[in-house]
C-alpha cells in the first residue's frame, strides 16, 4: 500500500515537474489559447462550460532540481535487494532534490494577476 502511494506520488511529482515551468513563467496579461479540444477527453463527458461561481482547484508543484537522483532514491528504498530498503525519506532529505527558489508567495502573486483568481 505504502509503495503504491509512493508510486503514485512519484508519478504526479515527475508529470509536475515538466508542466510546472510552463504555467510559473508564462508572461502576465498576455494570454492565448495554447491548446483547445473540440470534444471531451477519453472518459469524460462534456456538459457545458463551468458556472462563473464553481470553484476549480489545482495543485502546482514547482520543478524538480535533481529528478534524476530522486527517482533513483525511490527507487532504492522500494527496492528489496537495496541496502536502503524501506528507508523512507524524510521531508528534508525530498527537499534536497528540490528547487524551491520560487515558493508559494511567487504563486500567490502569480495567481493575484487575475481578478477573479484566489489562491488559498
Amino acid at each position: 500500500m505504502v509503495y503504491k502511494q509512493r508510486m503514485e506520488m512519484l508519478i504526479i511529482f515527475l508529470l509536475s515537474a515538466i508542466l510546472a515551468p510552463g504555467i510559473v513563467f508564462a508572461a502576465p496579461h498576455q494570454f492565448s489559447v495554447h491548446e483547445q479540444r473540440n470534444v471531451a477527453p477519453k472518459g469524460f463527458i462534456y456538459s457545458g462550460p463551468a458556472e462563473n461561481s464553481t470553484r476549480l482547484t489545482l495543485r502546482m508543484v514547482l520543478k524538480s532540481n535533481d529528478l534524476a537522483g530522486l527517482e533513483e532514491v525511490l527507487y532504492n528504498v522500494s527496492d528489496p535487494n537495496s541496502p536502503r530498503w524501506r528507508q523512507f525519506l524524510t521531508k528534508e532529505e525530498v527537499n534536497t532534490h528540490s528547487m524551491h527558489v520560487y515558493r508559494k508567495k511567487f504563486i500567490q502573486a502569480f495567481f493575484s494577476l487575475g481578478s477573479h483568481l484566489r489562491c488559498t
